[in-house]
């Protein structure tokens, strides 16, 4: 009688590889991925150093969202427990990109805070709640 190693058939470590089924998945319907790929490894790089923080901008259509799913996917592979994602406050476009993220099966779920910062206009990110 051989042993069986259940470990051989299922990947028990999904957790850690969310940015590449991301990106698996985005193959499969047919999306080039090689931009996104690019940046997410050089934004991951600057993560690496001694930036902590950074501006994505682009025009409308451009794969600025998705881009953001692909990065937020590889920074909680890396370990982070919190990612903040600030956008203006535009209610339409806020809900547009939760629902995004939300959809796009990132482990934990992305959740809304609001809230004003400062004297500044209202604020909106979306955090990774801690597990318990």
């Amino acid at each position: 009688m051989t042993n069986f190693d259940i470990n051989k058939f299922k990947n028990l470590n999904t957790e850690s590889q969310r940015y590449t089924r991301r990106i698996s998945f985005l193959n499969s319907i047919g999306i080039d991925t090689q931009h996104i790929e690019k940046t997410v490894e050089q934004a991951a790089q600057n993560f690496t150093g001694h930036f902590k923080s950074f501006v994505i901008y682009g025009e409308p259509q451009s794969g600025k969202t998705e881009m953001m799913i692909a990065l937020t996917a590889k920074l909680l592979d890396f370990g982070y427990k919190i990612v903040i994602i600030l956008l203006n406050d535009n209610l339409q476009l806020l809900n547009q990109n939760l629902d995004r993220f939300r959809k796009s099966g990132i482990d934990p779920t992305p959740v809304n805070v609001c809230g004003d910062i400062g004297d500044g206009p209202r604020k909106y990110c979306y955090s990774r709640p801690n597990k318990t």
